[in-house]
């Protein structure tokens, strides 16, 4: 009977050790892996102003050039809410005109329209101002945004992340505001400039200074608050789905599918201004400032019209945003550096 009970006790003293080896090695396993996480972490390092630019540069480049026939389908969507009789009718006087219905135009009518006058390549029209617009922008605006979060001692708060891309994209907005205004004018069809060069030597001597700028404030209403709602909501969506999902922040659909979700809500709340912007530079004559050309555009046509072209545009931007960050965060992974 004793050796019975001693046998038990030598068997239970062994399952216990061995057990306790176990649980031992698991536990130095996953301090090797936190370890070296860490020290992947730590080798990370930020990127300086210039490799921020190269890389939001390039994202820029690409997703500019894949959706550019999305951006040409918007603007001559939106140059439709106002013809030049209805204009001149709406401001004789000061006086607003009657309402109006819109032309029937659809986005795939003008895409056949686009295709039978200009052939296939026609729907890049206008690709050379976005390309003079969007890389040197993308590239200044992700180079201040980075130099702005080296201040912070921590990563920036869901609010602080939302006044991060309004800054950011407030002063490279007007910054690059000149571009945009050729761009949107090329893209009407409107306007016969031979190139970006000859587009902006007519405005400044035409209209003079105001002409280069004119929308800045429609612009800065529409491209700030964007990139501040898309960057608050594209770095809370990032943190949910690790926190909730336990997926790899740095995963590239992760970084893809928060960015659609961030790009489709900045989208919907911006909307307005885009319209606004794309009328005071497309008839910077007919507008004695945002407030009139609003006035003008809800006299006309109602609430409806600032929700002109809101499905090219939706798509175009949200993808362009969700691209252009994947691409920019997959170029920050490859070099090692910390966003």
């Amino acid at each position: 009977m004793g050796e019975v009970v001693e046998t038990k006790v030598i068997d239970t003293v062994r399952r216990s050790t061995i057990i306790e080896s176990i649980v031992k090695e698991e536990i130095i396993h996953n301090a090797a892996g936190k370890e070296s996480d860490e020290d992947e972490s730590s080798d990370a390092r930020r990127p300086n102003p210039m490799e921020s630019f190269i890389a939001g540069s390039t994202s820029g480049a690409i997703s500019c050039f894949l959706f550019q026939p999305l951006d040409l389908i918007k603007t001559k969507l939106q140059a439709q809410v106002s013809t030049a009789t209805s204009l001149q009718q709406a401001i004789v006087d000061g006086r607003l005109a009657p309402k109006h219905n819109y032309s029937q135009s659809s986005v795939a009518s003008l895409l056949t329209q686009v295709v039978r006058e200009d052939k296939v390549l026609g729907l890049w029209k206008g690709l050379t101002p976005s390309l003079y617009r969007t890389v040197p922008g993308v590239g200044m605006y992700f180079c201040t945004l980075h130099t702005m979060k080296s201040v912070l001692d921590e990563e920036p708060t869901f609010y602080q992340n939302l006044m991060l891309g309004f800054t950011a994209r407030a002063c490279v907005g007007t910054a690059v505001l000149p571009m945009t205004v050729v761009k949107a004018r090329y893209e009407s069809g409107k306007y016969k400039y031979k190139t970006v060069s000859d587009g902006l030597r007519t405005i400044w001597r035409a209209e003079g200074l105001r002409g280069l700028f004119s929308g800045c404030t429609a612009t800065i209403l529409r491209d700030a608050p964007y990139s501040g709602i898309y960057l608050m909501f594209y770095s809370q969506g990032k943190k949910t789905m690790k926190d909730f999902a336990s997926i790899d922040e740095k995963d590239t659909k992760v970084h893809f599918i928060c960015g659609i979700n961030a790009g489709l809500m900045a989208s919907l709340v911006t909307h307005p201004f885009d319209v606004i912007k794309t009328q005071m530079q497309l008839y910077p004559e007919k507008y004695r400032g945002t407030q009139h050309c609003i006035k003008v555009i809800f006299s006309q046509y109602g609430f409806a019209g600032f929700m002109r072209g809101l499905t090219p545009r939706c798509v175009r931007r949200t993808l362009i945003s969700a691209l252009s960050w994947t691409v920019f965060e997959e170029i920050m992974k490859r070099l090692k550096l910390r966003i």
